[in-house]
């Protein structure tokens, strides 16, 4: 599963390439994985891409600015890869380049086939390119939500501090660890409630 810093890689990367562009359509081939109704960002641009622990958050707008939709609120796509997603961009281009494709998530043989793949749970038609949402365990999901309510949703709502807080001090954590006598520093430092996005690999390599 990636970790925080792998998620802002992915967004990192993302936002030079989609951030600006109109959603054509959207395509949902396996509807598990898709909450919400598509039907209703088509059209929007991409405004932004942000993270949240390991959540990625798409912001969407009418021209450039956070502008309503037809029913009156501004919305947003929310992402999360869990153990084997993908987001893959592949642009329009007739001249292969180092970005026309950019692969990010678990890396497996969907990393070099053509897109759509068997694997491909969500499909995001952009004005210039396309990206694609695979997940070979489907446990993973992709969600459109009013913007107003990215703060309520049931996994973001639950994130604790983020480790580069100025609030995430030293004395931060030895409370914590206080108030969990009985348990042991590793399930502490993975309470997403209590600090957001570390996972296996970096809290055994902080812990080393």
């Amino acid at each position: 599963m990636p970790e925080l810093p792998e998620v802002e890689t992915i967004v990192r990367g993302l936002s030079r390439h989609i951030v600006g562009q109109k959603i054509k359509a959207i395509h949902v081939p396996t509807k598990t994985s898709f909450k919400g109704t598509s039907k209703k960002a088509e059209g929007l641009i991409i405004k932004n891409i942000s993270r949240r622990g390991k959540g990625i958050i798409i912001t969407l707008s009418s021209r450039g600015t956070a502008c309503p939709t037809r029913e009156g609120q501004p919305l947003t796509i929310l992402i999360h890869l869990k153990m084997t997603g993908q987001l893959i961009y592949i642009a329009n281009s007739q001249k292969p380049q180092a970005t026309s494709r950019l692969n990010y998530g678990h890396p497996d043989k969907n990393f070099i086939e053509s897109m759509p793949s068997k694997h491909t749970r969500v499909w995001f038609e952009l004005l210039k390119g396309n990206l694609y949402f695979n997940d070979q365990r489907r446990f993973g999901w992709v969600k459109l939500v009013p913007t107003s309510e990215v703060a309520n949703d049931k996994f973001f709502s639950k994130l604790g501090i983020e480790p580069f807080d100025k609030n995430f001090t030293a004395d931060f954590l030895y409370s914590a660890i206080q108030r969990r006598p009985k348990s042991n520093i590793k399930s502490i430092v993975l309470d997403q409630s209590l600090v957001t996005g570390i996972g296996n690999i970096y809290s055994d390599e902080a812990l080393f």
